[in-house]
């Protein structure tokens, strides 16, 4: 038997707040790496046309997200569904941790590409 997402990671703090969910800083496990993990609640299974207009958009950015391979965007390294005793769906999206460190070198080393 494999483990879930939610049993081998634990949530550190949020990071940030947005139209669609929150992103936390996290941690595996077993590794303890870093990870930032993106949740967005996704509503009901069966739900309004809206509701499935914004998992399709959510979607999008997944599979964008799989096709992203460069040292300039953040790594994507899974997805999974959690659902609540009351039937209400979080999407857990698994990405790299950028913290503002990694993010001022990545500036620093491209000025020359980002200024001009």
């Amino acid at each position: 038997m494999s483990l879930s997402y939610f049993q081998i990671l634990r949530l550190l703090e949020i990071v940030g707040e947005g139209a669609f969910g929150s992103v936390y800083k996290a941690k595996h496990v077993d590794s303890n790496q870093i990870l930032a993990i993106k949740i967005v609640a996704i509503g009901e299974e069966n739900t309004s046309p809206e509701a499935k207009k914004q998992r399709d958009e959510i979607q999008k950015e997944i599979e964008i997200l799989k096709t992203c391979k460069s040292p300039y965007i953040v790594s994507y390294f899974g997805s999974a569904i959690d659902k609540h005793d009351d039937g209400m769906l979080d999407l857990w999206i698994v990405m790299d941790f950028m913290n503002k460190v990694r993010i001022l070198f990545v500036f620093e080393a491209n000025r020359h590409i980002i200024l001009s």
